[in-house]
């Protein structure tokens, strides 16, 4: 990555001024090379979403893509996911009027079908989805658990913060690291060692809570992502003046 960014020497288009600081100090790229645009694949989830609300909630759990690249794998991790899982599934089926969704990343691998196959195991009526609108999936629930089994965090926990959804997110590398949206309190931050029925519930049934979680959110993509809803035509307005 660092040789890609020293032998690209056209102009940068970002998310956020985060990310430009980002470039600048630590790349030590020109600031004037780089545009902060926000982001136009997301643009739409800018555009309010209506479901009908029913006494059943719905929890969606989220599985990111597990690259060799981006994943402390080793034997040891694909046992602590199974046991994760099983621990989740107990936690949830246990609970009243709650439906369960799994997503997992619409990328095409031998660790996705692996992933399919342990659920199916574990529980073989659980939904799983791998493609579809990621916005109408999680647009339909009422809270998110995102698994965080990777060394950088997955856009799918961005879009539900975007959709103003609670979300656990729980992490398989030992360590909480300090990502902003952890600074932020924009998720409900938890290890998959700790006490996740109290989590859960937490999550699902405590209204102060979720509410602090959607505004810590909401204040964190405010920050996070400049022109939400227009970044499309703010990076059209930057390469239409070149």
């Amino acid at each position: 990555v660092t040789s890609g960014y020293r032998n690209f020497t056209d102009k940068i288009a970002v998310w956020s001024q985060y990310q430009k600081d980002y470039l600048i100090n630590v790349r030590g790229i020109s600031e004037e090379r780089i545009f902060v645009t926000g982001s136009p694949r997301h643009d739409s989830f800018f555009d309010v979403i209506k479901h009908e609300k029913n006494s059943q909630k719905t929890i969606l759990i989220t599985i990111p893509a597990i690259p060799e690249m981006n994943f402390i794998s080793d034997t040891n991790s694909y046992i602590k996911l199974e046991h994760l899982l099983k621990k989740l599934f107990s936690i949830i089926k246990n609970l009243e009027r709650v439906n369960l969704i799994v997503k997992l990343h619409p990328v095409q691998d031998t660790n996705n079908e692996y992933i399919k196959k342990l659920i199916h195991k574990l529980e073989p009526n659980i939904l799983i989805l791998q493609t579809g609108s990621i916005k109408e999936i999680i647009s339909s629930c009422d809270a998110m658990i995102n698994l965080h089994v990777e060394l950088m965090p997955s856009t799918v926990l961005l879009e539900g913060l975007i959709l103003k959804k609670p979300i656990m997110n729980i992490v398989m590398t030992n360590d909480i690291l300090e990502f902003q949206y952890v600074k932020d309190n924009a998720v409900l931050s938890v290890t998959d060692n700790l006490d996740l029925e109290n989590s859960i519930n937490e999550l699902l049934y405590n209204e102060t809570t979720s509410k602090k979680l959607i505004q810590n959110g909401q204040l964190h993509i405010k920050n996070f992502l400049a022109n939400p809803g227009n970044a499309s035509k703010s990076l059209a307005d930057v390469i239409n003046s070149m």
